[in-house]
């Protein structure tokens, strides 16, 4: 009987396992339609729900410290000083900045949005999953990747990678760390600013 135990617990769990996988197989290819319709039709917000949580906490995050720095110079920089650096922070950004997914979505540039010109790379040739990881290979032999989140579904984070690169994120990046810098060394309790956003 101990034998036959795990052979019966591995024979019935093979039928979960697969009806899993092509579950999570058909998620992932409506997943990239949902993603291939967002890019043709240049929609910020069905972009945003394609996101993996990766990317959706990475702008959470940067909208929040925009927005917590700006405050943090208009209560503490010297007036003389407070435009220029509201400028360099990217304050123009706030209004924005509510959330990540407004951030996400004011950051992308609809003239670079839609389809790609290879209506190949449009089109599924294979899709598999990993794991977490799926990967969904287009008949131009490009490959998307997408990452199960924590709720489940699966998400991409092909914009990230794509906007952390930007040199004027980079640099925007540095000027907020900079000013939260400058802060601290006027005495601010830049935490407890950055804990309230």
């Amino acid at each position: 009987m101990t034998r036959t135990l795990p052979l019966i617990l591995m024979l019935l769990s093979s039928p979960l396992v697969a009806c899993s996988s092509s579950g999570d197989e058909a998620a992932v290819r409506d997943l990239f339609k949902r993603f291939q319709d967002g890019l043709k039709n240049g929609d910020g917000d069905a972009l945003w729900s394609v996101t993996d949580d990766v990317t959706k906490r990475y702008f959470n995050e940067f909208a929040s410290s925009i927005r917590a720095t700006c405050g943090l110079v208009r209560d503490s920089y010297p007036a003389d000083d407070r435009a220029t650096t509201l400028n360099a922070i990217g304050c123009n950004l706030e209004a924005s900045a509510r959330e990540g997914r407004s951030l996400f979505v004011y950051m992308l540039d609809p003239r670079k949005l839609g389809l790609p010109e290879n209506h190949d790379s449009t089109i599924i040739a294979k899709a598999s999953i990993e794991g977490d990881t799926a990967t969904v290979v287009t008949r131009s032999d490009e490959v998307v990747l997408f990452t199960r989140n924590s709720d489940g579904t699966w998400g991409t984070r092909m914009f990230l990678s794509a906007f952390k690169d930007l040199p004027a994120v980079m640099t925007l990046r540095d000027n907020i760390r900079i000013v939260q810098e400058n802060c601290r060394l006027l005495g601010v309790n830049v935490e407890a600013a950055l804990e309230k956003k």
